[in-house]
């Protein structure tokens, strides 16, 4: 199985967060951020990890703004996001 991709956007200053938080799930999902001055996130998901994932997602939804945005959405942006390294 290959791992599965989604997308949030996220209010900048908390990606740090939301990536420890993710992180300390050993095997959940991998955080990448696509343009941290929008604030977008893709999440790498393992596995048979979804429904792990969503219920995360639920919960860090109570303190974190955190929106899930399709790939087409992302599409959409691309001509606006700053991909370059930081």
């Amino acid at each position: 199985m290959k791992d599965r991709v989604r997308y949030f956007l996220v209010p900048p200053g908390e990606i740090s967060y939301i990536d420890c938080i993710v992180h300390a799930y050993d095997g959940l999902a991998v955080v990448r951020t696509l343009d941290g001055r929008v604030g977008l996130i893709e999440m790498l998901i393992a596995p048979d990890m979804e429904e792990e994932l969503s219920a995360l997602i639920e919960d860090l939804a109570r303190e974190v703004r955190i929106r899930e945005l399709s790939p087409d959405d992302v599409a959409l942006m691309g001509d606006h996001l700053d991909l370059s390294p930081l």
